[in-house]
């Protein structure tokens, strides 16, 4: 039987305990048309190879694909969609845990909704050892997620559902060494869809180091403003001079020292924790020592503007 949902997950140093509490999240979903394509982008993970290769072995909605070589999130994603067969395609992390009705209530929103083409949901942040943090939301309405995404990504990535042709039609993922998300979702919007949040917590999201090394360190910033000058290049010609050398480039020109890290990464667990006075203090710091401090500063506050004008 084809599958309606195509879910992809890419694998590279994740404990084999966090991969297959993944993996049965979305096995054992209440929706059950469904594939599950777990990219392995580390060949020498073994212990990872071994354990999804067994569950496969057991439920053949699952399928693994190895790379020959480290290719990055963005290029093994689009390895994992390209051999999919779902009318609609769906992301999950290896080290997060999906509501059982996760896709059952997604996909019964775009039935709904037909004028939404990718929906995503609220999450639990959750720490290593899977205890509760705190709840994050998102921007529900496609009006106030058209002016948010100036500020930041609007919808968080393991969680999207959406309607296969939306990733075709803008040819997948651009390889960013960071926040390729946060251009896959502009494109979209560029291309004239319309992305949606459900309000509803839908998924448990693992916050550890790797996890927020990438979202904080200060490169992250600079690839944004990358993301954004292609952004208004789309705007004014139709179409953008993407290079992925320059992406990669900005890395290795603000490479982020341990003090300014652990300075965004306390401005971040404020901002999180909607903590207003440590958020000032953390973040005035960050100012200080970090690129990416006044950066983090106008994104909050042009964002939290956005929230009170559209959605209060």
């Amino acid at each position: 039987m084809k599958p309606e949902i195509s879910v992809v997950m890419a694998c590279y140093n994740e404990p084999v305990a966090w991969l297959t509490e993944a993996i049965h999240s979305i096995l054992n979903q209440t929706f059950k048309e469904l594939e599950l394509l777990v990219v392995v982008d580390n060949p020498n993970h073994q212990d990872a190879i071994t354990r999804v290769t067994e569950m496969a072995e057991s439920d053949n909605r699952l399928r693994v694909l190895v790379n020959e070589k480290n290719m990055g999130l963005p290029r093994s994603l689009n390895r994992g969609f390209s051999e999919a067969k779902g009318a609609l395609f769906a992301r999950m992390d290896a080290d997060d845990i999906a509501d059982k009705d996760r896709f059952l209530r997604q996909a019964d929103y775009l039935t709904q909704n037909p004028e939404i083409d990718l929906i995503g949901t609220a999450i639990e942040n959750i720490d290593a050892r899977g205890e509760h943090v705190g709840i994050k939301t998102f921007l529900t309405s496609p009006e106030a997620i058209e002016k948010a995404i100036k500020y930041r990504s609007v919808a968080c990535h393991p969680t999207w559902l959406m309607r296969r042709h939306v990733y075709e039609s803008i040819n997948g993922y651009r390889y960013f060494p960071s926040s390729e998300d946060y251009d896959f979702l502009y494109r979209v919007l560029d291309a004239g869809f319309r992305i949606a949040n459900l309000e509803a917590v839908l998924l448990k999201y693992r916050l550890h180091d790797n996890s927020m090394t990438s979202a904080l360190s200060a490169f992250q910033y600079q690839v944004k403003g990358y993301i954004q000058t292609l952004h208004r290049q789309r705007v004014q010609t139709g179409e953008d001079n993407y290079s992925p050398e320059v992406a990669l480039n900005l890395k290795k020109e603000t490479a982020t020292n341990a003090k300014s890290s652990y300075l965004v990464t306390k401005a971040r667990e404020a901002e999180e924790g909607r903590k207003m006075v440590r958020l000032a203090f953390w973040g005035s710091l960050a100012v200080l020592f970090s690129g990416s401090g006044m950066a983090r500063v106008k994104s909050f506050l042009g964002f939290r503007y956005v929230k009170w004008r559209y959605e209060r």
